[in-house]
C-alpha cells in the first residue's frame, strides 16, 4: 500500500548516498527499514532505478543520522525556479540575476533596520 503524504523528489545522488551510507552504517536496507519504520517494499521503491520521489525520506533521512531532507515547499519552489531560470536565455538570465541580487540586498537592508527586541 503506498505512503500517504507528500513525495519528496530523489535521484540517483541521492539513493548513491543512501547506498554509501548504509555501507558506512553496516546495516541493510531491511535494517533500514526497521530502522526508519518504513516497510522494506518503501526502501526498495526509494532506491530502485525508475523511483523519482518518495513519502519515505524524511524516515530515512532520520534512521541514517542526517539532517532531515528541505521542506518538501522549498524544493519544489526551488525546482521551480531552477527550471524557470534555465528556460531563459542568457540575456535574460543576467537581467534575472541582477534582479535577484537587487531584492536579496533589499531585504538584507530591511532586516538590519528592524528595530533589535530588547534582551530582559
Amino acid at each position: 500500500m503506498p505512503r500517504k503524504g507528500s513525495a519528496y523528489p530523489i535521484d540517483e545522488d541521492w539513493k548513491e548516498r543512501v547506498r554509501a551510507r548504509l555501507v558506512e552504517m553496516g546495516i541493510s536496507q531491511n535494517e533500514l527499514g526497521r530502522r526508519a519504520k518504513v516497510s522494506k517494499t518503501s526502501i526498495s521503491d526509494a532506491l530502485g532505478p525508475d523511483s523519482k520521489q518518495s513519502a519515505c525520506v524524511p524516515e530515512i533521512h532520520r534512521a541514517l543520522e542526517w539532517p532531515p531532507p528541505a521542506p518538501l515547499l522549498l524544493a519544489q519552489d526551488a525546482h521551480e525556479i531552477l527550471a524557470l531560470f534555465d528556460s531563459l536565455g542568457e540575456k535574460d538570465k543576467g537581467e534575472m540575476l541582477g534582479r535577484l541580487r537587487t531584492l536579496s540586498e533589499q531585504q538584507r537592508k530591511r532586516d538590519e533596520d528592524k528595530p533589535k527586541a530588547r534582551k530582559r
